[in-house]
Protein backbone atom coordinates (compact mmCIF):
# COMPACT_ATOMS: atom_id res chain seq x y z
CA UNK A 1 0.00 0.00 0.00
CA UNK A 2 1.44 3.31 -0.79
CA UNK A 3 2.42 6.10 2.09
CA UNK A 4 -0.42 8.24 -0.29
CA UNK A 5 -3.40 5.46 0.14
CA UNK A 6 -1.90 5.05 3.98
CA UNK A 7 -2.73 9.02 4.38
CA UNK A 8 -5.79 8.99 2.91
CA UNK A 9 -7.26 6.16 5.25
CA UNK A 10 -6.03 7.80 8.49
CA UNK A 11 -7.53 10.94 7.10
CA UNK A 12 -10.89 9.35 6.43
CA UNK A 13 -10.64 7.39 10.33
CA UNK A 14 -10.72 10.71 11.83
CA UNK A 15 -13.22 12.67 9.78
CA UNK A 16 -15.53 9.95 10.96
CA UNK A 17 -14.23 9.91 14.48
CA UNK A 18 -14.76 13.37 14.96
CA UNK A 19 -18.23 12.97 13.41
CA UNK A 20 -19.02 10.53 15.75
CA UNK A 21 -17.69 12.95 18.41
CA UNK A 22 -19.84 15.77 17.38
CA UNK A 23 -22.86 14.12 16.94
CA UNK A 24 -23.82 11.19 18.74
CA UNK A 25 -24.69 11.84 22.86
CA UNK A 26 -22.34 10.68 25.23
CA UNK A 27 -24.55 11.68 28.57
CA UNK A 28 -27.88 10.82 27.17
CA UNK A 29 -28.93 14.60 28.60
CA UNK A 30 -30.49 17.31 26.45
CA UNK A 31 -28.22 20.60 25.81
CA UNK A 32 -28.80 22.92 28.67
CA UNK A 33 -31.46 25.93 27.24
CA UNK A 34 -29.51 29.07 26.61
CA UNK A 35 -32.76 31.68 25.59
CA UNK A 36 -31.03 35.47 24.56
CA UNK A 37 -33.60 38.33 24.11
CA UNK A 38 -31.95 41.48 23.09
CA UNK A 39 -28.70 40.80 24.11
CA UNK A 40 -29.65 39.82 27.47
CA UNK A 41 -29.49 36.61 28.96
CA UNK A 42 -32.68 34.85 30.04
CA UNK A 43 -33.41 32.80 32.50
CA UNK A 44 -34.54 29.13 31.84
CA UNK A 45 -35.32 25.76 33.32
CA UNK A 46 -35.29 22.65 31.35
CA UNK A 47 -38.20 20.70 31.83
CA UNK A 48 -39.53 17.73 30.91
CA UNK A 49 -38.17 16.14 27.56
CA UNK A 50 -37.09 13.17 25.71
CA UNK A 51 -33.82 12.17 24.88
CA UNK A 52 -31.45 9.36 23.24
CA UNK A 53 -31.78 7.60 26.87
CA UNK A 54 -35.44 8.18 27.58
CA UNK A 55 -37.65 10.71 28.93
CA UNK A 56 -37.54 13.06 31.84
CA UNK A 57 -40.71 14.21 33.36
CA UNK A 58 -40.67 16.98 36.04
CA UNK A 59 -43.46 18.69 37.49
CA UNK A 60 -45.37 21.51 35.81
CA UNK A 61 -43.47 24.75 34.94
CA UNK A 62 -45.80 26.94 37.81
CA UNK A 63 -44.51 24.85 40.21
CA UNK A 64 -40.84 24.81 39.14
CA UNK A 65 -40.87 28.66 38.64
CA UNK A 66 -42.11 28.72 42.64
CA UNK A 67 -39.04 26.32 43.73
CA UNK A 68 -36.59 28.18 41.86
CA UNK A 69 -37.64 31.57 42.84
Amino acid sequence: MSKYRLGFYIGIACVIGFLIFLFVDFDGKPPEPKVTAEGKDVPTILGTYCWSKGCVDTISPPEMIDIHK
